[in-house]
């Protein structure tokens, strides 16, 4: 069988167990883990949790009643009791059991909530909506009580506004009330929202940053991706609405519940209070994100012809889940990650243990789960699912009932720029990190992305100061909400400037996320250019990527890239023809590679014209944002009018 030591293992237990079997899931747990580890109880929980919720039945599983004295003490065990009993009957008095106890009460109500169960009455449930309760226990206890429909706590929920708790407790008070009161009486229903009229609609889901904040938080280029391809879309005739996640326990920006991408659809914000920043904190509010996107998609006027989710982590599953139950295809973007991930550059896998395997081991199932709900299946780039995916995924095989696609992602080709002194920008004197503006006139190497220690940022930092690269050229960085930084933000942001060795001061220039548009005026000022010793240079330093939208963007542009050997680069760039592909694992590959580039070049100005003109009519010839929009409305639509084979 072909492929590396992973996809071998994953083709033996497709063909050797049947899907839930616990022997198939503890093989794929010994496989991933590291040699001689100590069994880890976390994932064998994991393991036989996954088990039950597999296998049909109407009564609760044994081994869900046996966690439940034990909820609240690991958010992925929380997650499988929840999945495990979803829809059974049983283990009503075991909650109730947890939640009377000190430590209990929280995870018995978030538990029953997201399994759709009601084993607290409405007494009890008042009870545990006292202010003093902390945060987190009341947002899953409001939760709680309006899926039960339980309308006569409206008092007591509008009492709770009157107190000074933190918004996003407040929020959910008045969502609460708002399903309380526009439901009939007893348990939140399924039914759908009307059926929808005219052309098929699409609702998205992104829960890794904000489409309006490109480049701020862990919005990078999908969000930015999000609102332009809504508008490509829309004007193909398909409707769009965007859920955006909003974190409601950190609060970073002003929240707007609703608001226009422009052409792109509308909106809408969905708040979750997440008990840590995100993707980390999706798996223990998985139960609160469902929720949140019910209620969204109850309470549009019309019902959403088919939801698409991107990402295997938590949220997505969450979401899908939602979808499910109000009987609403789903369609999904699957990826070669994390499974290409799993081996070294040899093949062989890389053992892993503790938290890293629990959530590698948790990716590949809600990979797993996405592709058995979906309708329809995506994949990023032409060919990556009869090359890679199906090598990762071996249930792909069969295709009944489902739609596939694999689609090249585009950017716009023609964007109008605004007006923009980029010299005044890159020496402005009041940033700590700028050019010296006798400086900006020497060549640069430039780099946008959010900030994030995946993205790489200060390891270019590292690379271009300890190989000398800083005496020749410029670096010009954009990204990050540099003034309220999120915690990832600031880790990555002090750690570039405590990269920087002070001869380097006034050589690098450290922009803040700017506009989509004034990020295209940037590229190409620096396309435009000729200066006198060397060249523009763009550079992804990210440990990998998945496609890389903001390379397409320089290469559009006309900008040389130098883009990360990892990831989707390589299926676009031919290294030296149109771009360069480089070893961007760490500082010392990046920038001995980097050196090597540039050197390759540095005496070749008409080799560094060939390379621009290359790069830009790859983009024009194949990766243009309305061809792409035009790919996706078609796998919308068939996916859309296909019934699934039971």
């Amino acid at each position: 069988m072909p492929g590396d030591e992973f996809s071998r293992l994953r083709g033996e237990i497709y063909l050797s167990y049947v899907p839930g079997d616990p022997e198939g899931l503890r093989a794929l747990v010994r496989g991933l883990s590291r040699p001689r580890a100590e069994a880890d109880p976390v994932l064998e929980g994991m393991v036989l949790l996954r088990a039950a919720s597999l296998r049909p039945g109407a009564a609760a599983p044994d081994e869900a009643l046996e966690r439940l004295p034990h909820l609240g003490r690991n958010p992925l065990l929380d997650r499988c009791v929840a999945d495990a009993l979803r829809g059974r009957e049983g283990a009503e008095e075991g909650l109730r059991r947890r939640a009377d106890q000190p430590d209990g009460e929280r995870a018995a109500f978030a538990c029953a909530g997201s399994a759709g169960l009601t084993p607290f009455d409405a007494g009890r449930t008042a009870a545990a909506l006292s202010p003093d309760r902390d945060p987190e226990t009341l947002v899953d206890v409001l939760g709680y009580a309006a899926a039960s429909g339980f309308r006569e706590l409206s008092p007591r929920i509008r009492g709770l506004l009157t107190r000074p708790l933190p918004w996003g407790v407040l929020e959910e008070a008045r969502a609460a009330l708002a399903d309380l009161e526009e439901s009939p009486p007893g348990p939140s229903g399924s039914a759908p929202p009307p059926a929808s009229g005219g052309a098929a609609s699409l609702t998205q889901t992104l829960f890794h940053g904000d489409p309006t904040r490109p480049g701020r938080g862990s919005s990078g280029g999908v969000g930015t991706l999000v609102r332009e391809f809504g508008a490509a879309l829309t004007d193909l005739g398909l409707g769009v609405l965007s859920l955006v996640g909003y974190d409601s326990r950190e609060c970073a920006y002003p929240y707007v519940a609703r608001e226009s991408a422009g052409s792109g659809g509308p909106i809408r914000r969905v708040p979750v209070y997440l008990s840590s920043p995100a993707p980390a904190g999706f798996s223990g509010a998985s139960g609160r994100i469902a929720r949140s996107v019910l209620r969204a998609l109850r309470s549009e006027p019309a019902r959403p012809g088919i939801l698409h989710v991107r990402f295997l982590d938590d949220a997505s599953r969450a979401s899908a889940l939602a979808a499910r139950i109000l009987g609403i295809p789903l369609a999904v973007t699957l990826t070669p990650d994390p499974h290409r991930s799993v081996c070294g550059p040899d093949g062989r896998i890389r053992g892993r243990s503790g938290e890293e395997l629990r959530d590698l081991v948790n990716r590949i199932w809600i990979g797993d789960d996405l592709l058995a709900w979906a309708r329809g299946v995506l994949a990023i780039g032409r060919n990556t699912l009869s090359e890679t995916l199906i090598r990762y995924y071996p249930q792909l095989e069969d295709t009944r009932g489902r739609v596939f696609a694999g689609v090249d992602e585009g950017v716009r080709i023609s964007v109008p720029a605004p007006d923009l002194d980029v010299p005044a920008l890159l020496g402005d004197p009041r940033r700590d990190l700028g050019l010296d503006p006798a400086a900006v006139g020497r060549p640069a190497l430039l780099s946008v992305g959010r900030l994030g220690a995946v993205k790489g940022q200060a390891n270019l930092v590292r690379a271009w100061a300890s190989r000398g690269l800083w005496m020749r050229y410029n670096l010009v960085l954009v990204g990050g909400d540099l003034e309220n930084p999120s915690s990832e933000e600031r880790l990555v942001r002090d750690e570039i400037r405590e990269s920087v060795p002070r001869e380097c001061l006034g050589r690098i220039c450290h922009l803040p996320a700017l506009p989509n548009e004034a990020v295209r005026a940037l590229l190409r000022w620096f396309s435009a250019r000729r200066p006198r010793e060397g060249f523009d240079v763009y550079v992804c330093p990210s440990l990998k990527e998945e496609f890389g939208l903001s390379i397409l963007e320089a290469m559009a542009e006309g900008l040389p890239v130098c883009a990360p050997l990892a990831g989707g680069p390589s299926t676009y760039i031919r290294n030296g023809v149109n771009g360069f592909l480089v070893d961007t694992r760490d500082a010392e590959s990046l920038g001995r590679e980097l050196r090597a580039a540039l050197e390759r070049c540095g005496q070749d100005p008409a080799r560094v014209e060939r390379i621009k003109r290359e790069a830009r009519r790859t983009v024009e010839e194949r990766y243009s944002l309305d061809a792409m929009a035009r790919e996706y409305a078609d796998f919308y639509r068939r996916a859309i009018g296909t019934e699934v084979e039971k």
